[in-house]
């Protein structure tokens, strides 16, 4: 049986295991996506955080925030450690790129009012150059952990439990301002237990991660679950996976890996990009567990991945479709261990005039619904009509809701906020519980997510899921880029209308008939859902408006497209002729 570890914080959990595994590894890094291993055992990870902690000290008093700044790897992790062992409150952020906009670490910055930054020198050369231009950047205290040689045996463990603040998660912004989810030692340390229960973690059990260490996906679930679980962990870049996603598969092969995964994306893109030469050299017969999460999980992809990889040993009942969200921690529901993805097929038509989510048949007329499972441990999810706060039936489409010890304290500095959206109640009921804003329902206990409220389109009287009128466009022609698009709906001559953002891959640009590729969208559109898209705009390849952790903004998308700021090859208007 996997050992339980009965503590208040994280702290507590790392100082517990350097006390009973000193020697064993707690995370590995490769440095080349390959073989450059570069490795933290329990021991060293505690000593590093009480030296970065002493060095803390010299800055910031216990309560202060504290940025972190560092490109993935174990100097990121010890980091986040070091701020906890000093009792401040972590802010990871992702290091802008060179010559990188820094509006958004800047906008941080200003609302959190950290004290100091952790970061490398690398990084902070990379930076130095703009502190000018942002004030508030420059007048930091930047540390360079890679410097830090503190006396680790004069650290004190700081004065917090449970219910104090470990870190702001800061959203990716897909729909608004990012904003700072505060979570306590007592929220990760429930969601750590919920991840290990549903993932059925054993002894023989091993994690890799390649996931952005800035969001809660790769941060709780890749970093942070680990170490609760006591398992062994390997990580790597997600510039090396986005580079050449047989890396990812190439080091579970290596490594024998148990559990890992990635958002829908992910796995598309390894079926797309993975030659039948690289296949001969993996081996995925031991992945028990592969999650799937954090965007629309399309039953489509999962199919090709299991049929593609079935060669290589992996088995579709792997996969572990999950949902969960930063004010929550990380994970809400998951799917069913040892069994394959249970998909439903709902009758369009119902899901867009009525909102109910009503059983059909395979075929046109019919979405592909992928289940993300059943609540975690100690937590509940409701569906809400999120204009009359009453329970919705079995069915019905609404609001997804959320109660349990892994709901956040709330926004940083933003009482409001935080009262509209973690201070609910249900009509007639005292319990409070946190608006995801996610739209989904329930269907015989399995939560299936539909959209975000903000993103819906709704045309003539028919909720338009975004998400599935942009999955038939970007299948519509070869020429284009997938996971690149955006649907959104404006005013024209009083009523809605539809309008189709799309990338263009680079490599089709040269040869491509774009009035061919107008037709296609159109056609493939109106085929599917009824609906003649007022405008096309097809785009320039990575010139999307995307999150920083890789969501396209349809909003922002929405706002270029009527500002005319998009970065257009080709525009096409309905007109009456048409």
């Amino acid at each position: 049986m996997r050992e339980r570890i009965a503590c208040s914080t994280l702290v507590d959990l790392v100082l517990s295991r350097s006390e009973s595994r000193p020697g064993q590894n707690s995370h590995i890094f490769l440095r080349d996506g390959q073989s450059d291993e570069q490795i933290i055992t329990y021991a060293d990870l505690d000593q590093k955080a009480r030296a970065l902690a002493v060095t803390l000290s010299q800055f910031a008093s216990p309560g202060d925030s504290v940025l972190i700044n560092h490109n993935p790897g174990l100097e990121y992790v010890c980091s986040f450690f070091g701020c906890l062992y000093a009792g401040v409150v972590a802010i990871p952020v992702y290091p802008p790129r060179f010559n990188q906009k820094l509006e958004r670490l800047d906008s941080i910055v200003r609302e959190a009012l950290p004290k100091v930054a952790l970061t490398s020198g690398g990084i902070l050369d990379n930076l130095s150059p703009h502190f000018e231009a942002h004030p508030l950047l420059r007048d930091l205290t930047w540390v360079d952990t890679e410097k830090v040689n503190a006396d680790w045996r004069g650290w004190k463990r700081p004065d917090i439990g449970a219910d104090s603040l470990a870190f702001l998660q800061y959203t990716s912004g897909s729909t608004s301002q990012p904003k700072g989810v505060m979570l306590s030692h007592g929220n990760l340390l429930s969601n750590l237990e919920c991840i290990s229960e549903a993932f059925e973690v054993h002894d023989g059990s091993s994690s890799f991660s390649w996931l952005p260490p800035y969001h809660d996906m790769g941060l709780i679930g890749g970093i942070l679950e680990p170490i609760y679980a006591g398992i062994p962990v390997t990580m790597m870049s997600p510039y090396t996976f986005l580079m050449r996603p047989f890396r990812w598969l190439q080091a579970l092969t290596k490594y024998k890996t148990t559990f890992s995964g990635a958002p829908n994306f992910a796995y598309e893109l390894c079926t797309h990009r993975v030659t039948e030469k690289q296949m001969s050299e993996l081996d995925l017969s031991h992945w028990e567990l592969a999650y799937c999460g954090a965007e629309p999980i399309r039953a489509d992809v999962l199919e090709r991945f299991s049929q593609k990889f079935a060669a290589v040993g992996f088995k579709s009942e792997a996969f572990y479709p999950c949902y969960g969200l930063a004010e929550s921690t990380l994970m809400v529901t998951g799917a069913h261990r040892r069994k394959a993805p249970v998909i439903g097929y709902f009758d369009r038509n119902q899901l867009e005039t009525e909102g109910k989510g009503v059983h059909t048949e395979p075929g046109l007329g019919a979405n592909a619904l992928v289940s993300c499972g059943k609540t975690v441990l100690d937590h509940d999810v409701v569906i809400v009509n999120p204009q009359t706060f009453e329970a919705c039936s079995e069915g019905t489409v609404g609001e997804i809701w959320v109660s349990g010890p892994s709901v956040a304290l709330g926004y940083w500095k933003q009482p409001e906020s935080t009262s509209r959206t973690f201070g609910v109640r249900l009509e007639g009921s005292d319990r409070r519980f946190l608006r995801t804003g996610d739209l989904g329902f329930l269907f015989d206990d399995e939560l299936f997510v539909t959209g975000r409220i903000k993103d819906m389109v709704i045309i003539r009287g028919r909720n338009i899921f975004p998400q599935d009128v942009e999955r038939a466009v970007e299948l519509s022609h070869p020429s284009l880029k997938v996971g690149s698009g955006a649907v959104v709906s404006v005013e024209q001559g009083g009523e809605e209308r539809l309008v189709v953002i799309q990338e263009v891959s680079r490599q089709a640009l040269r040869d491509v008939d774009l009035d061919e590729v107008v037709e296609s969208i159109k056609s493939r559109v109106v085929e599917e859902f009824g609906i003649t898209p007022y405008a096309i705009s097809l785009i320039k390849s990575n010139s999307i408006p995307l999150t920083s952790s890789g969501k396209v903004k349809r909003q922002a998308s929405k706002l270029q497209f009527l500002q005319g700021e998009l970065s257009e090859i080709k525009r096409s208007l309905e007109t009456a002729e048409n």
